[in-house]
This record gives structure tokens, sequence and C-alpha cells, in this order.
């Protein structure tokens, strides 16, 4: 008896060396499978990390806006040229290269009479207005018409008062004074010569506005 028991005890022991030999080999590999599985983690974590780092997207920074530059290098400036105004030749500077030209044509003395400056003007008005309506085969001149006009009515000798007159038309765009008028542009006409140097007018008026001159010549 003493001997079964003495082997069952032996057995007893034996089995609970047996077991605490196998945890302590379970515990053993369990220990082991941590440490390896730690240490595959954390190489798994850290390769994880690299390639993180490697694909980290990096933010593209904001194109930093210029300043205003502001450019001084001179450039050469296109000159425009300004119109040239109209020449503006006045009533006395007309009458005065009338006289003139007939004092060095030895003729009489001419009187210089309002009411031929008023009729004078109003022709000079009329070809004004006419020439913004010109068609295209019309001329600038009426050819006198207007002045055949007032005279078959009469009312070029009632505004006037003198029985006896003729006129001098001009359209003189290229001449810029006075003298140009009177002895380059009605001398270069035999009738408009005759009419501003004949010493049978007594009276007369020369109005213009550019490019429109009138000669108006009377006598009683």
């Amino acid at each position: 008896m003493k001997r079964l028991l003495s082997g069952v005890l032996f057995f007893v022991f034996i089995f609970g060396l047996s077991l605490i030999f196998s945890a302590a080999i379970h515990l053993k590999i369990y220990y082991q499978i941590s440490q390896e599985a730690l240490a595959a983690a954390q190489d798994y974590h850290n390769s994880f990390l690299e390639i993180l780092a490697q694909s980290r997207i990096i933010p593209t920074p904001r194109p930093t806006q210029n300043p205003e530059i502001r450019d001084i290098t001179p450039r050469p400036t296109k000159v425009i040229k300004a119109p040239t105004p109209p020449p503006h030749i006045s009533e006395d500077q007309l009458w005065q290269a009338l006289l003139d030209y007939r004092q060095s044509q030895n003729r009489t003395h001419l009187v210089k009479e309002e009411s031929l400056c008023i009729y004078a003007r109003k022709r000079v008005e009329e070809h004004q207005t006419r020439y913004l309506t010109l068609g295209p085969d019309d001329k600038p001149l009426d050819s006198h018409a207007g002045f055949e006009r007032d005279a078959a009515n009469e009312s070029l000798f009632k505004d006037t008062n003198f029985p006896a007159l003729a006129e001098n038309l001009a359209y003189l765009p290229g001449y810029a004074n006075a003298t140009q008028i009177i002895e380059w542009g009605w001398d270069s006409s035999l009738p408009h010569r005759n009419a501003q140097l004949s010493n049978e007018w007594t009276h007369a008026c020369v109005a213009g506005r550019f490019p429109f001159y009138v000669g108006i010549f009377a006598h009683r």
C-alpha cells in the first residue's frame, strides 16, 4: 500500500512537474511569440512611419503676390497735332486790303457803307448754310443766284438804298489773309478784277467768314 501510495504520489509529483514544466514552456513560448509579435508590430509601425513620411503631402505654398512694379522707363509719346484752326480774317483787314490794292492801281477812293456790309454778311451766311447741304455735284458758290433773286424782288435795292450794285463771291479755303483774297483770289478772274477796280463804284464793303467772302460795290 505504501508502495502504491508512493507510486501514486510519485506519479502526482511527476505529473505536477510536467504541468509546471509544460506551463513554463508554454509561458516561455507565449513570451517569445509576444516579443516577436511586438517586434514585428514595431517594425511594421516604423516602416509605416517611413512610408507615411515619404508619402506625406506637402502643401504647396501660396504664390506670393508681387507688389505692383511701376515702370519708369521713358517711352516715346505719340505727338498728335492739333488741327489748325481756320484763319480769321476780319472785315477791317479785307477792307484795308481792298483800299491798298485800288490805291496801288491808281483807282478812286471808296466809301465803306454799313448797309452794304449788312447785305454782304447776309450772303456769307447763306453760303455757309448752303455749304452744309451741298450735293455731290454742287459747287460751293451759288453763281450769284441769291444776288439775282434779291435784285429781282427788289429787296436788294430797298435794303441797301442803292440803285446799282455788283457782287464778288469767293470760296478760298487755301487762302489765309486778306491780301491773298483781294489780290490773288478776285484778281485772277477778269469780271471780279474789273468790279473791285472800277472807278464807277463809290461805295463798297467786303465781309467774310472762312472760306467764303463777299464784296458788294454800289453807286447812286
